[in-house]
């Protein structure tokens, strides 16, 4: 057999043995290392994509925010003064009934109109300011070459059905609409239970700002600790991070 004989069949072996090796599939260990790849990668990217649905489905919140928003300021230009019955208990159905906002149909959230202005906020009859605004603060401070806060609109995020009430930051309650006509439909279930230490849940919100910050992280912190970033003057970093 000459030299190219022989180098033929060199490579002809050595193909044979990769096939063979190829057909006998994957070793345990080879098999064990994949699978701790995956986890490890796993691991790292289940946060994310957790966050990025979170964020998706707080998107909901934001058409409905920006209609309060509008409205109150609609009111405000034909009577003077923007609609609020104060207190820091706040019920939807009254903003459902002087705005006429479809907010019963939103079951992951439950609305509030924080006014902290008697110049500017008036109860549905329009007469006296008495009782008009909140001592809610905002979910954060105005920062240096802010415009003055005229309001804020939260979508407090709702978990339980059965509940009559949601506490939300700063001392305010929100109650789920429950007038003829206007019962509160069901959660979807993505909101996690209030206090269950987790992202999104319940108490959490998302907030519009009127006037709006300019877009960025607040240098500050604000309600439960957390730095607000705005963008277009909503928020979601209170639902995003909310973990009592």
């Amino acid at each position: 057999m000459d030299e190219g004989d022989k180098h033929l069949v060199s490579r002809t072996s050595g193909i044979r043995d990769v096939s063979r090796r190829m057909q006998a599939g994957w070793t345990l260990i080879e098999l064990l290392v994949v699978i701790v790849i995956v986890g490890i990668l796993a691991s790292l990217s289940l946060p994310a994509f957790h966050g990025y649905l979170l964020e998706g489905r707080l998107d909901a919140a934001k058409p409905i925010l920006l209609e309060i928003a509008a409205k109150q300021r609609m009111r405000k230009h034909e009577k003077g003064a923007y609609f609020s019955n104060g207190g820091n208990t706040l019920d939807e159905d009254d903003l459902i009934n002087e705005l006429g906002v479809p907010l019963h149909e939103y079951g992951d959230f439950c609305f509030v109109f924080i006014c902290r202005d008697f110049n500017q906020c008036i109860n549905a009859q329009g007469g006296s300011t008495a009782g008009s605004v909140t001592s809610a603060n905002f979910v954060s401070a105005s920062e240096t070459n802010d415009a003055p806060v005229d309001f804020e609109v939260w979508a407090v995020l709702r978990e339980n059905p059965s509940a009559t009430s949601i506490s939300a930051p700063n001392g305010v309650t929100c109650l789920p609409s429950n007038d003829t006509g206007n019962t509160k439909f069901q959660p979807t279930g993505f909101v996690e239970a209030a206090n269950s230490g987790n992202k999104g849940q319940e108490g959490g919100v998302v907030v519009f700002r009127y006037p709006p910050p300019p877009n960025r992280r607040d240098a500050a912190v604000g309600a439960d600790q957390i730095q607000f970033d705005w963008n277009s003057g909503i928020s979601t970093s209170h639902a995003m991070s909310f973990q009592p």
